[in-house]
C-alpha cells in the first residue's frame, strides 16, 4: 500500500493561518513565506506513546499584527474558526501504523494549546538579524498523544516499523520548505542507533528534506535498563574487581618485599580520595543513588534536620534540572500543595497534551491527586485537603 504525498500535505499543510479579516495564507511545503514556520515536535514517552506537537509560527512585525494574531489564535481554539486541523486529521494516519506494526493505537487528548507571542530571536529557524528589535512571533500548538506509537521491547523503544506502510514505503516521507521534523527521547533513555547525528537528546530533520525507510531506523535504550543489566552482573563484576585486587596486591607485594612499611607516605595518584569509594561502587550496583546496601543513606522524610535543609532550599530549585515530575511537585509545594491543571500547562509551557498524560501517570503512582471541579481538574499533593480550596 503507497501513501501518496498528498496524504503528508494534509498532515503538515492542514493549518490556515490567517492574521487579517479576510485573507488567508497556506501553510504548504511548496509556496511557504520566509516569515512563517512549522515545528512537528514528537516527544517519546517511557511507555512507548508519544505526544505530538505542531507548532505553527508567523512573524509579527507590529502591534496591528499581534492583535490580528490574537483574535485569530482565540477563533481558532474556540472552533469559531474552521483550520481543518483536528483529531481526525491525524487519525487517517493510524491504520498504517497499526497494518505495519499489529498494535492497536489511539489519538487522545487532541486539543489546541494558548498561543504564544515570543521575541523572533527565541524561535528556531528564524535569522534574528534580519528582522528589527521589536519583532516578534506569534506560534499556534495542536497537541495530542498517540498511544502506542513506539515498540517496547524489554528496555527498549524501536520506531521504524510505526513510520512505514505494510509495503515498507513511510507515510510520512517529506518535510518541507520551512519546516523542521523533531523527535525528543525520554528523559531516561538515549538513542543506540539514528539515521544522523543527536542534539540535546533529540533528532532534528530540517526541511526541505526526503524521508526513506532507513531515516526511521531509529532505537532507544533506557538507562535503567542499562543499570538493570550491571545489577544481574555483578557476580561477574565482582569477580573482575577481586582479579584486579589480587592483581594489585601481587604488584605491590613485589615493589615493597625489601623497604620498610611507612605509614606517612602519600597514596598514589589512582587511589581514590574519598572513603565512600566503595559505597559508591555498591550504590551503582543496587541501582540505588541512596545507599541502601550500607552506603550513606537519604534521612527518612520525618527527620526534622532534613525537613528544614528541604524547605530553605525550596525556593533555589533550578527547574531545568528537575526531572518532570520533580517540577510538578516543586510548583505544587512552592504553592501551598494545591494548583489548577490550566496553571501547570501555563507556568511550564508544555502541552496539554503532555501535562495531561504526566498527571494521569503521577496519580497512578499516588505522587498527587486529581480533583474534577467543574471543567477543571484541580492537582494537590497527597497530603494537601483538596476541600480546603482557598
Amino acid at each position: 500500500m503507497r501513501v501518496r504525498s498528498a496524504l503528508l500535505v494534509s498532515l503538515v499543510v492542514a493549518l490556515l493561518l490567517s492574521v487579517g479579516p479576510t485573507t488567508a495564507v497556506a501553510l504548504d511545503d511548496h509556496d511557504q513565506r520566509d516569515d512563517q514556520r512549522q515545528d512537528i515536535v514528537i516527544e517519546l514517552q517511557d511507555d512507548g506513546d508519544a505526544i505530538w506537537t505542531v507548532e505553527y509560527h508567523r512573524v509579527l512585525a507590529n502591534e496591528s499584527e499581534r492583535e490580528q494574531f490574537q483574535t485569530f489564535a482565540d477563533e481558532v481554539r474556540s472552533g469559531e474558526r474552521d483550520v481543518r486541523t483536528d483529531r481526525s486529521t491525524f487519525a487517517q494516519f493510524l491504520p498504517y501504523a497499526e497494518e505495519r506494526t499489529g498494535r492497536e493505537m489511539a489519538i487522545q487528548d487532541a486539543s489546541w494549546d494558548r498561543p504564544t507571542v515570543r521575541p523572533v530571536s527565541d524561535v528556531a529557524g528564524y535569522n534574528a538579524t534580519a528582522y528589527s528589535n521589536e519583532t516578534q512571533v506569534g506560534t499556534l500548538r495542536f497537541s495530542f498523544t498517540w498511544t502506542n506509537f513506539a515498540e517496547v521491547d524489554g528496555s527498549h523503544l524501536r520506531l521504524q516499523d510505526t513510520f512505514l506502510t505494510a509495503s515498507g514505503d513511510p507515510w510520512y516521507s517529506e518535510v518541507g520548505s520551512n519546516q523542521r521534523l523533531v523527535l525528543q527521547a525520554p528523559e531516561n533513555h538515549d538513542f543506540v542507533r539514528t539515521p544522523h547525528g543527536i542534539d540535546n537528546n533529540r533528532i532534528v530533520w530540517e526541511g526541505p528534506t526526503l524521508l526513506g525507510p532507513d531515516d526511521y531506523d531509529i532505537v532507544l535504550v533506557s538507562r535503567a535498563g542499562v543499570l538493570g543489566f550491571l545489577r544481574g552482573s555483578w557476580p561477574l563484576l565482582l569477580g573482575g574487581l577481586s582479579l584486579v585486587a589480587v592483581a594489585g596486591g601481587l604488584i605491590w607485594y613485589v615493589r615493597t618485599r625489601d623497604d620498610e612499611w611507612d605509614d606517612d607516605a602519600p597514596l598514589p595518584d589512582w587511589w581514590p580520595a574519598s572513603e565512600a569509594f566503595p559505597d559508591r561502587i555498591q550504590r551503582l550496583l543496587d541501582g540505588s543513588s541512596n545507599g541502601d546496601a550500607g552506603g550513606p543513606s537519604t534521612p527518612p522524610a520525618d527527620d526534622p534536620v532534613e525537613q528544614t535543609t528541604t524547605e530553605a532550599e525550596t525556593s533555589d530549585v533550578d527547574p531545568e534540572l528537575l526531572s518532570d515530575e520533580e517540577r510538578v511537585v516543586h510548583m505544587l509545594t512552592e504553592n501551598g500543595g494545591r494548583m489548577k491543571q490550566a496553571a501547570i500547562v501555563d507556568e511550564t509551557g508544555w502541552s496539554n497534551a503532555k501535562v495531561s498524560q504526566l498527571l494521569s501517570q503521577m496519580d497512578d503512582d499516588d505522587e498527587i491527586e486529581k480533583l474534577r471541579i467543574g471543567r477543571e481538574n484541580l492537582i494537590t499533593l497527597p497530603d494537601v485537603d483538596p476541600t480546603q480550596i482557598e
